[in-house]
């Protein structure tokens, strides 16, 4: 091979471990409905499609689009993209247009799935989920090493994220609030950020974002860092050198929990008491989809 073969080659090979890096090419995890009732039909899929391809459209504008579009219930999904609070419109749209086809490739049939990583989530259903808490089904991360003060670095664990808990909640339009914190010893410095869904209300976000600090202890106490990541809020602590807010990768491993065993079958009906929703319509796409299917894609937002 050629010296300018050679340097092309690693040029993109080094452009590509970079890219994958930036935009968090690797899911966190993805799941598909099993349940043979949740096998969708060709005028689902024709929905689900133009449904997310117009989510995709929206989602980099503000980080955040959700939506529903089908003439009758058993055509018509529910989708939702969440970006994280700090990506780039740029990126936000290649993370979302990623998830819609590695969830498509994995889940083809499934009228129920969702798909995480780090910089955006993508999740649709035959059922309406906006505005409600899912408590139970979470993704644990850590890194494997551990502190030398666990006592001191847990206090200062939770201190940080509570604060920037009620931060999202409370103080940002996006649901986001990502901060730094010194500690007594040396150096160091904790990082941590809290993220929710906009299309939950603050004080929703707050309860999410709390029951999510509150397992930290169970999950990963005294370890460098972890993250609990959520369908509806996720909170990350990692204590590794960071570039303004962007988390910088993990140099050393990290452990997953098992992304098969913390999942429970989705419920096949909505919730009968559903959370009271704080959303309203901020743009009405009109839809003239594939054999005739007149309907409209509804977007919704925060108020």
């Amino acid at each position: 091979m050629s010296s300018s073969r050679l340097t092309s080659s690693l040029y993109l090979l080094t452009f590509a471990l970079l890219l994958q890096n930036v935009l968090g090419i690797d899911p966190l995890f993805r799941r598909c409905s099993s349940n043979t009732n949740s096998t969708a039909t060709r005028s689902y899929k024709t929905s689900l499609s133009v449904l997310m391809g117009s989510i995709n459209q929206l989602a980099p504008v503000e980080g955040f689009a959700l939506g529903s579009l089908g003439q009758s219930s058993q055509d018509r999904p529910y989708g939702l993209v969440l970006c994280r609070g700090d990506v780039s419109p740029s990126d936000c749209r290649t993370c979302a247009v990623i998830a819609a086809r590695e969830i498509r490739k994995s889940c083809p049939n499934s009228k129920r799935a969702i798909i995480a990583y780090d910089n955006c989530l993508l999740k649709y259903s035959d059922t309406d989920f906006f505005g409600q808490i899912d408590e139970e089904n979470k993704l644990y991360m850590w890194n494997v090493n551990n502190v030398s003060n666990p006592v001191l670095f847990h206090e200062k664990t939770i201190e940080l994220l509570s604060q920037l808990a009620t931060k999202a909640s409370y103080n940002s339009t996006k649901l986001y609030a990502a901060g730094e914190m010194d500690l007594p010893e040396g150096s160091t410095k904790l990082y941590g950020m809290a993220h929710c869904t906009r299309d939950l209300s603050s004080a929703d976000c707050k309860k999410c974002l709390d029951g999510a600090i509150g397992e930290l202890p169970r999950v990963a106490y005294g370890k460098e860092g972890a993250r609990v990541v959520g369908h509806r809020s996720r909170i990350s602590l990692p204590a590794s050198v960071k570039q303004g807010l962007h988390f910088v990768p993990y140099t050393s491993p990290w452990h997953k929990s098992n992304p098969f065993a913390w999942f429970r079958p989705w419920p096949i009906e909505p919730s009968p008491n559903p959370v009271p929703r704080q959303i309203r319509e901020v743009q009405v796409i009109q839809v003239t989809a594939i054999r005739a299917i007149i309907s409209s894609v509804v977007f919704l937002a925060k108020t």
